[in-house]
């Protein structure tokens, strides 16, 4: 396999396999995989890892091996019979409902937010994702628990929304004046 195949072209799968499952905020609720990482994804700034490449390519019904490196062909039989096994995303809806029971806290209406998801600016959302990242890495901290974090950056990204020519580090600037709430928070 040459190292083309391996890595080009992963952001346009990714892309289709977003379009697949019905958006990013499906995307989010079947595989737990944050609008900010499925950003970086499609924008080619990171890689999944090998769980959350699989819990993708279940949820869009593709072929792990199309997804990950555009080998072979992109759905198969076997892939679409496996997904319906019970348990697996996109599959058996008893099981779905079972697991959504056992976590209440984690599970929301994202139909009742499609719209401003689908609405979210990226080259935005992907920023303040990695001032963050840049934040946390200055102070040697780890970054605190996702649904901490994601609050978080929903609160910066609001923030910022409405400006224009908004930079990694204007983001940083006032993450670094918010430090100690972000400290306490985390």
């Amino acid at each position: 396999m040459s190292e083309r195949n391996l890595y080009g072209g992963f952001p346009e799968r990714v892309a289709k396999a977003i379009d697949l499952i019905g958006g990013p905020a499906e995307v989010m609720r079947k595989t737990g995989v944050t609008l900010t990482t499925l950003a970086r994804w499609k924008k080619g700034e990171a890689d999944p890892s090998r769980m959350n490449l699989i819990k993708m390519a279940e949820a869009a019904e593709v072929n792990i091996a199309w997804l990950a490196t555009g080998e072979g062909p992109m759905r198969t039989e076997s892939v679409a019979s496996a997904n319906h096994s019970p348990g697996i995303a996109g599959g058996d809806r008893q099981a779905d409902e079972d697991r959504s029971k056992q976590a209440p806290a984690q599970v929301i209406d994202l139909e009742q937010h499609r719209e401003a998801v689908d609405d979210l600016d990226y080259v935005l959302l992907t920023k303040v994702a990695d001032a963050f990242d840049y934040f946390w890495e200055e102070r040697g901290m780890e970054p605190p628990p996702v649904e901490i974090e994601s609050a978080m950056v929903e609160h910066v990204y609001k923030h910022f929304a409405d400006k224009k020519n908004v930079t990694v580090d204007g983001i940083l600037g006032h993450l670094r004046r918010l430090k100690n709430i972000l400290i306490k928070s985390a």
